[in-house]
């Protein structure tokens, strides 16, 4: 976390690294999907970073501070969902989102890194997600994990845990049809069979423009 911390303070020189090194230099270490997943877990982590602190401070009754989060409060300090909804797809589609699944509101996302899985499957959800909550983390899944490459523990305002998942694609394995940054309210009948309760789904086309 600490470290993710500093990095963004460089997001830009990072992103316009990548670029660099992923068009002119195709990376030998890893598949050009697995360097979009890289891609895709500093830009969340930018976007929770950017993302405003309206929520926290009505939820716990604080003085309003319009600062830009320190260290340790990027580290110790949850995130709205609205807030970072906000931050990732803007005013008008949150809004629309919220509207269309009202059990989402009030909800908060705590993380500041990313961790590998090292379960086989996820049998249970809401149990690992309330594991990497306690870390402070956002999981990767194991490769191969259909339907999801990254998952985000979210605190529903009813106390359960929930989460957001995200699919990543990358150069030309993505849908022509899809949007830069296509979300959704969703019932993920292909990756957990047995979770009913509200969760979110993301699946972003990684380019030079949907990391800004």
């Amino acid at each position: 976390g600490v470290a993710g911390y500093h990095l963004l303070q460089l997001f830009s020189h990072a992103i316009h690294a990548l670029k660099i090194i992923i068009t002119r230099f195709p990376p030998v270490f890893a598949s050009i999907g697995e360097f979009g997943e890289l891609v895709e877990r500093l830009w969340l982590l930018k976007k929770l970073s950017l993302s405003g602190r309206e929520c926290v401070f009505q939820k716990f009754k604080l003085p309003v501070c319009l600062d830009q989060r320190t260290l340790c409060e990027f580290i110790f300090e949850p995130v709205g969902f609205e807030d970072f909804l906000t931050s990732l797809v803007g005013k008008e589609t949150r809004d629309e989102l919220l509207n269309a699944t009202p059990d989402l509101r009030g909800s908060f996302v705590a993380f500041n890194h990313f961790t590998s899985m090292t379960l086989e499957y996820i049998q249970n959800p809401a149990d690992v997600m309330a594991t990497y909550l306690s870390m402070g983390a956002a999981c990767i899944p194991r490769r191969g994990s259909v339907g999801v490459d990254l998952m985000i523990p979210l605190v529903l305002r009813s106390g359960k845990m929930s989460f957001i998942y995200v699919q990543t694609k990358t150069g030309l394995s993505y849908e022509k049809s899809a949007s830069v940054t296509d979300i959704a309210v969703s019932s993920p009948l292909k990756t957990f069979e047995a979770f009913t309760d509200p969760c979110l789904y993301i699946y972003h086309h990684v380019t030079a423009e949907s990391t800004m």
